[in-house]
């Protein structure tokens, strides 16, 4: 398939995290009577000309009605932390910007942190914790930007995308105890 629905399509995809499902403005206004969605994210996307409204579906009313889970729900328990952070803002396979902070909230797949400097919305990044009391630092990890700014404290709130194997066993420890 090809053309420019398939397109946008593909990038609208490339915006989501596991579960999630965005929708355009041109497809909430089609399913506006069924959809229950979140409040709108502007995205720029690369190869459309002007910024995109997404709206995360959260759920549809109707025969057929169904809820997704809340984001951040009860499943990934969080701990309080104080761990400085490195990271790096991803367009595509290159490295477009670089940034810092302290992770303030860990949880098993996503954290929060004061940064040095905001992150688009569903920026793709790639980060290194340290882990100062273990004297070691994190691999690479991979997430992308579900929120900052004034909705989220001043928070950046990141979900962890991809966690290699020792770094998962090392936070699943330290949001256990």
């Amino acid at each position: 398939m090809v053309g420019a629905a398939v397109n946008l399509a593909a990038r609208v995809e490339g915006c989501t995290v596991g579960g999630q499902i965005f929708v355009t403005t041109a497809t909430l206004e089609r399913v506006r009577d069924l959809a229950e969605v979140g409040e709108p994210v502007r995205v720029e996307l690369k190869g459309i000309v002007e910024p995109v409204l997404l709206y995360e579906l959260r759920g549809i009313r109707g025969r057929f009605a169904q809820r997704l889970p809340e984001a951040g729900a009860d499943d990934d328990p969080h701990v309080e932390v104080t761990l400085p952070l490195r990271g790096w803002v991803l367009d595509g396979k290159r490295l477009a910007g670089e940034f810092s902070g302290v992770v303030v909230r860990l949880g098993r797949r996503s954290l929060e942190a004061r940064l040095d400097s905001e992150l688009a919305p569903l920026a793709n990044v790639r980060l290194r914790v340290s882990y100062p009391d273990l004297g070691q630092t994190s691999g690479d990890l991979y997430g992308k930007a579900v929120g900052a700014g004034s909705r989220t404290g001043g928070l950046a709130s990141i979900r962890l995308t991809s966690v290699d194997a020792a770094d998962q066993k090392l936070i699943e420890m330290l949001v256990t105890g």
